[in-house]
């Protein structure tokens, strides 16, 4: 181990989600629908301590789809008329790896009613980060725990639903790496609870 690491591990969490509404007239256009997708800290946290940018790569049909966003607020505000997965990629300020996360969202819209806001919490674990990576985490609102036994999940994707339309639950702790979708439900070590 490097002399400038740590025995520990760091968990950030971040919130990704958006919220949509029908609007009144559709547009010459065809859209039905504004919307804004966001990324941001879990619980207010505020991660441009640690985050360098959020790339949102949108549907190929939206004028510059990738949207490159380096200041907070890390949103994209459109119009459109029907939902799709948007690739999101968080980059780090990190000179080693991991550089970045990605993140794949639902952007749904609803067929009619009232705006709907939905946010999922994903989380992710960064195994030995250097002192100057965990202290920008540890500022960002991230938390971290010594390393104990040999079969802590680390490095990894956490992704818990917070939000489905307008009734903010919260869930269980569910494991979802970005390219799986199906969710397994799995027990965390008590350390990380």
């Amino acid at each position: 181990m490097k002399a400038d690491r740590v025995p520990v591990c760091v968990r950030v969490s971040f919130e990704i989600g958006h919220e949509a509404s029908l609007r009144s007239k559709t547009t010459v256009e065809g859209f039905t629908h504004d919307w804004e997708v966001f990324v941001k800290g879990a619980d207010n946290t505020e991660i441009y301590h640690f985050v360098e940018k959020v790339v949102f790569y949108l549907h190929t049909t939206f004028p510059k789809p990738k949207r490159v966003i380096k200041d907070p607020p890390y949103s994209v505000k459109e119009s459109g008329y029907a939902g799709f997965i948007i690739p999101i990629e968080i980059y780090f300020k990190n000179k080693d790896e991991p550089k970045k996360v990605r993140f794949d969202y639902d952007l749904n819209l609803q067929s009619n009613g009232p705006p709907i806001s939905k946010v999922v919490r994903e989380k992710y674990i960064f195994p030995n980060p250097s002192e100057d990576l965990r202290r920008r985490l540890i500022k960002g609102g991230g938390c971290d725990k010594l390393l104990s036994t040999s079969h802590e999940v680390i490095g990894q994707n956490f992704r818990q639903a917070i939000s489905v339309e307008l009734n903010l639950t919260s869930g269980s702790d569910v494991f979802g790496p970005s390219k799986m979708s199906a969710i397994l439900a799995i027990t965390f070590h008590p350390g990380f609870r």
